[in-house]
């Protein structure tokens, strides 16, 4: 039993007044109360009891009309208050999922915006609101994708030389060769289109930084071991990182394989280039130790562990503990292959791009390093040689027309490739198609 006292307030029109009172009560649960009017003289008669029941509390209703807004690293996130079924929200639960992780925040249940930080750039979310209340956890939203959006490396067109230079992204220009993510998930490095500079571009500052060697200005002949713009390349095509040491990256210069270490300490950003096998400049087919060893114009190299893989007029192998250069797959022909070597790893396959449109693997044990003997060492995946035009199908009817030299691997092993007509296609080994 409980007595609530509510006082009338005095008003220069007493001829109407109308009360109203809030009071909360449990969910559930079946409400009786009368009034009493009181005055100088005393209390009145009671009035008729009055009979009301709160409604059963449930679980809440998902939040409706979710907008994200990206920037670069971060998404605005709205929503609709979502209906509490009885009990107030409590909070609501936000979930980002992308391929490399999940991020969840808790946020207070009056609110119906939300500013989550930290994300990776140019990466594709899924984006869940759950409402909670007292009762429990309620509906989850229909997830909604949005890609954090790029931090505004613009990629030149105009032809000529792409000026580059230190500073942010959107005063930068450049032609791109190849590219690769950070471990850390922060940067990009960037060779520029004539293989003479490596660039980073920081995801969080917006910034893009000189790590090593020199703007291209007309061919020169010049790879020379050095501090920033000291270290210098005659012609990077490919990056690859350490698989046991993130703080250094590979690339196959003119016959010979450097090494950037990119972080350093030296200085702001500068990189450290030094030269691990073979002699840059100087051709030949020679198995040896680091600078014992000779390459004959190495295209591409792939890193799985502490082995490296050279794409060169013979497909060669080094030991990154000792920097001996082997060539045990003399078999194997590189002569038709035209691009750089892709490693899948969810098939564990090396791919390449063949001379006629036709998409190549090779075979690999990780744990003897050996190429197993499989349709001799080069197995005809995908394509025709003498394709004209984009059919696509099975494996076996698909043509592809002009294969140029890039293609990535998905996250399920599937393989992207852009066709010299402008197609995006995609090759799903497993569904063969």
């Amino acid at each position: 039993n409980r007595t609530i006292n509510i006082f009338k307030t005095a008003s220069s029109d007493d001829t109407y007044n109308v009360f109203s009172y809030k009071l909360r009560m449990p969910a559930n649960t079946t409400v009786e109360w009368y009034l009493e009017s009181i005055n100088e003289y005393g209390t009145g008669a009671p009035s008729l009891t009055a009979k009301a029941a709160t409604q059963v509390a449930s679980p809440p209703y998902e939040a409706t009309g979710v907008t994200i807004l990206a920037y670069p690293s971060s998404f605005d996130i709205q929503w609709l208050e979502a209906d509490h079924n009885g009990s107030a929200i409590t909070e609501y639960i936000i979930t980002l999922n992308s391929v490399n992780h999940t991020v969840v925040h808790h946020v207070a249940g009056v609110s119906t915006r939300y500013l989550v930080t930290e994300l990776a750039s140019l990466t594709i979310y899924s984006v869940t609101i759950q409402s909670v209340n007292a009762i429990s956890a309620g509906a989850i939203s229909m997830p909604s994708f949005k890609t954090t959006s790029f931090i505004g490396v613009y990629l030149s067109g105009s032809g000529g030389f792409a000026p580059i230079w230190d500073g942010p992204a959107t005063t930068t220009s450049m032609y791109i060769e190849d590219m690769i993510n950070s471990y850390d998930d922060e940067s990009l490095y960037l060779i520029e289109r004539y293989g003479t500079l490596l660039v980073k571009v920081d995801k969080v500052d917006g910034f893009v930084y000189n790590i090593a060697g020199q703007a291209y200005t007309g061919y020169t002949e010049s790879s020379v071991d050095g501090i920033g713009s000291n270290g210098t390349f005659t012609l990077m095509k490919q990056i690859a990182w350490s698989h046991t040491d993130p703080a250094y990256l590979y690339t196959a210069d003119t016959n010979c394989i450097r090494r950037i270490e990119v972080q350093s300490g030296v200085g702001d950003d500068d990189g450290i280039v030094s030269t691990v096998a073979g002699v840059c400049g100087t051709s030949g087919l020679v198995d040896d130790v680091a600078g014992n060893a000779r390459f004959d114009g190495p295209l591409s190299i792939v890193i799985q562990g502490e082995t490296m893989f050279v794409l060169d007029s013979v497909l060669r192998m080094i030991n990154m503990r000792t920097w001996n250069v082997s060539s045990p797959f003399i078999s194997f022909d590189t002569t038709n292959i035209t691009s750089r070597l892709f490693y899948n790893r969810f098939t564990n396959t090396y791919l390449a791009i063949e001379h006629g449109s036709i998409l190549s693997s090779i075979i690999i044990d990780i744990e003897s390093d050996l190429l197993h003997p499989v349709a001799s060492y080069n197995q005809r995946l995908v394509g025709r040689e003498g394709s004209t035009d984009d059919i696509v199908g099975s494996l076996s009817e698909t043509q592809i027309y002009g294969f140029r030299d890039s293609i990535a691997v998905g996250n399920r092993g599937e393989v992207y490739y852009v066709s010299g007509d402008g197609y995006l296609i995609m090759f799903d080994f497993a569904a063969d198609r």
